[in-house]
C-alpha cells in the first residue's frame, strides 16, 4: 500500500502545482484526479518525470 499523499499540491493563490514540471494549473476537480494518477505513476510504479507526458495530442487521420 502506498504511503504517498495523493492530494494535489496547492499554492497560496489556490493554484495546483503540477508535480511533473511545477507549472501552476487551475484548481479544477479533473486536475486533482490527474495529479493523483501522476503521483501513482511516479511513486507506486517508479516512472521518471521525463517518461510522463501530460498533454498528448491524438490524431485521427490528419487532424489533431
Amino acid at each position: 500500500m502506498s504511503k504517498v499523499n495523493f492530494v494535489a499540491d496547492i499554492n497560496e493563490d489556490n493554484k495546483i502545482i503540477n508535480i511533473i514540471d511545477n507549472r501552476l494549473l487551475e484548481n479544477r476537480p479533473e486536475e486533482h484526479v490527474r495529479q493523483a494518477y501522476l503521483k501513482t505513476l511516479l511513486y507506486d510504479y517508479g516512472y521518471a518525470k521525463n517518461q510522463i507526458a501530460i498533454e498528448v495530442p491524438i490524431y485521427y487521420g490528419s487532424k489533431e
